[in-house]
């Protein structure tokens, strides 16, 4: 009998250890299937982090490089209003300078016409001076020649009187010597008794007939030189 309950011992834990067994192989594949499931679990939480964070990531860095972009073009038209500013300054100052260049310019040849003017103005005096200087000069050389020339004219002249008026001389006294050593009067002494005659006609005889107005002219413009003036003076 107590063999039979040794036996029914033995089976007893023999199932027992069977059931143990299989409890523990269950367990064991319970913790496996467990763990299985959290390996998995963990994986797809870690791929759904993963797949978050880099979702993250390119929304981070889309708006990254949106917000770069933003900065960028606000850079670019700070930039290009700034540039706009300096070229509007610049082409102010260039048109300042240009204005100033030309009013210089224009100061500087109204200053070089008005010289060119004053000079073409100082030039035509100096010509007419030197004109009139010219004149002055040949009128007095011509003045001087008709000067000379009429001296000499009148030195020929003169020369030519005293030659005649020697030769009258010469030959009056000739003429003179010969009427005198025949007896004659000289022409000069019947000129003067002639118009000592005429004279005492028209003052005394011929007073009465030019007083008469029809025989006046025929009397009138006659007198002592219109006589005298035929009458031989040599």
């Amino acid at each position: 009998m107590k063999n039979g309950r040794n036996r029914r011992v033995k089976m007893l834990s023999a199932q027992r250890g069977k059931k143990q067994t299989a409890i523990q192989s269950q367990l064991l594949a319970e913790q496996d299937r467990a763990r299985s499931q959290e390996s998995r679990r963990l994986v797809d939480l870690h791929s759904r982090q993963m797949a978050e964070v880099q979702t993250q990531l390119s929304n981070f860095k889309l708006k990254q490089q949106t917000e770069e972009n933003r900065l960028r073009q606000g850079w670019q038209e700070r930039d290009r209003l700034l540039w706009q500013r300096i070229d509007s300054v610049i082409k102010l100052e260039e048109d300042k300078v240009r204005e100033r260049l030309e009013a210089e310019r224009k100061v500087r040849e109204q200053e070089e016409r008005k010289k060119q003017e004053e000079e073409a103005q100082r030039r035509q005096l100096e010509e007419k001076r030197r004109k009139e200087e010219e004149d002055k000069r040949k009128a007095l050389e011509e003045a001087n020649r008709q000067r000379l020339e009429e001296e000499k004219r009148s030195a020929e002249v003169e020369r030519q009187r005293i030659q005649d008026e020697k030769e009258r001389t010469e030959r009056l006294t000739a003429e003179a010597e010969f009427r005198k050593a025949a007896g004659l009067t000289t022409p000069q002494a019947d000129w003067k008794n002639a118009r000592s005659i005429l004279t005492t006609l028209k003052t005394s005889t011929m007073k009465p007939i030019k007083a008469e107005k029809a025989k006046k002219s025929a009397w009138g413009g006659t007198t002592s030189k219109d006589y005298a003036k035929d009458w031989p003076t040599h």
